[in-house]
């Protein structure tokens, strides 16, 4: 199930965001934490290269592309979806360990 999509300005603005099944008093948590996670990892990143991330079963992708930042979350069957990055491992087990301990 894809749980948010949400974009994102280099500042942390959010510019628009869509929750799917999240409830409400969730939102602001989600929307705080994929804006904490897009400023400590995105620096640097390259254009369109893919980064994953993952907390229990929820995985989190997201990309850079210019200004903007992009985050897809999703869990189940979209789990695949983190999958689809070629250099997801290494940097995904990084990920992760950040997740768990900024969350």
């Amino acid at each position: 199930m894809i749980l948010a999509v949400l974009f994102a300005n280099s500042v942390g603005n959010v510019l628009i965001e869509r929750f799917n099944g999240v409830p409400v008093e969730e939102r602001l948590h989600w929307r705080c934490f994929l804006v904490k996670l897009g400023a400590e990892n995105l620096i640097g990143v390259k254009n369109e290269k893919l980064l994953v991330a993952c907390h229990k079963s929820v995985y989190i992708v997201y990309t850079v592309l210019g200004d903007v930042s992009i985050f897809l979350v999703g869990k189940d069957e979209y789990g695949e979806l983190a999958w689809t990055c070629g250099e997801h491992r290494q940097r995904q087990d990084q990920e992760t360990h950040k997740i768990e301990t900024s969350y």
